[in-house]
């Protein structure tokens, strides 16, 4: 079904808790970067699904940064004795931190731009960050919505002075209603599940770098087979 283009409405990106799939939704976003404009889309993510919006915001060429970032980090997590267990969110901070520190101030292009989804531990709630006071501070309120304690050598994720844990388990899918950003956005919605079912736990975290490439091209290849159905909403590279 294709939708009725409304070119009044701004758009809205949200990229769900996407855990051990998440290169799915790098694929996702690589096929979305390669064809559109997002240069004025907002985006809001739970858990890894606020990777693909930050790669996004700071227009980091995504297939670039699979191939030559995300694959040579699963490499180095499988020669762990642990492989990513207690190592995942300590090692992807690194990374994280690497990418968003070229510039300074790519903090910046995240702020009213990217809201993310945490889950206080104490009290127990939901919460949406989207104004951040530097690249560390941004890092650490996305590995916040990520944190699942047998993926860090933590507990909990402490984000800006209190607990935190990945955002899934208090948001699920805290975008489903219109209302948070008003009735001027559009929101297109993509998950794990959104276009099929996969094989793999999505709580799993592998290490398998073969998983990810099939990930991959399953997202892009998924986007690609039901763009119709967003491509109204969607200023296109080729226009």
């Amino acid at each position: 079904m294709i939708i009725k283009c409304v070119d009044t409405k701004k758009v809205h990106i949200h990229f769900g808790g996407c855990g051990g799939s998440y290169s799915y939704l790098l694929g996702v976003g690589s096929y979305l970067q390669q064809n559109y404009d997002l240069s004025n889309v907002v985006f809001s993510g739970i858990s890894g699904g606020n990777i693909i919006a930050l790669l996004l915001i700071l227009e980091m060429d995504i297939d670039d940064a699979f191939r030559h970032i995300n694959i040579p980090f699963l490499l180095r997590l499988q020669s762990y004795k642990m492989k990513s267990f207690y190592n995942f969110i300590p090692e992807f901070k690194k990374e994280l931190l690497n990418i968003i520190n070229v510039d300074k101030n790519n903090y910046l292009k995240a702020c009213g731009r990217l809201y993310v989804n945490i889950t206080r531990v104490f009290p127990f709630k939901n919460e949406i960050i989207s104004n951040f006071t530097s690249n560390e501070d941004l890092i650490n309120c996305i590995l916040a919505s990520s944190h699942i304690p047998v993926y860090s050598n933590t507990l909990f994720y402490t984000f800006r002075n209190s607990y935190y844990l990945d955002g899934y388990l208090s948001a699920y899918d805290n975008f489903d209603n219109h209302d948070y950003f008003g009735q001027n956005f559009i929101t297109l919605k993509f998950n794990i599940g959104t276009f099929r079912v996969l094989e793999n736990h999505f709580l799993f975290l592998s290490t398998c770098d073969k998983l990810a490439r099939q990930l991959y091209k399953y997202g892009s290849h998924d986007i690609k087979s039901n763009i119709l159905v967003y491509h109204p909403y969607l200023h296109s590279k080729s226009n």
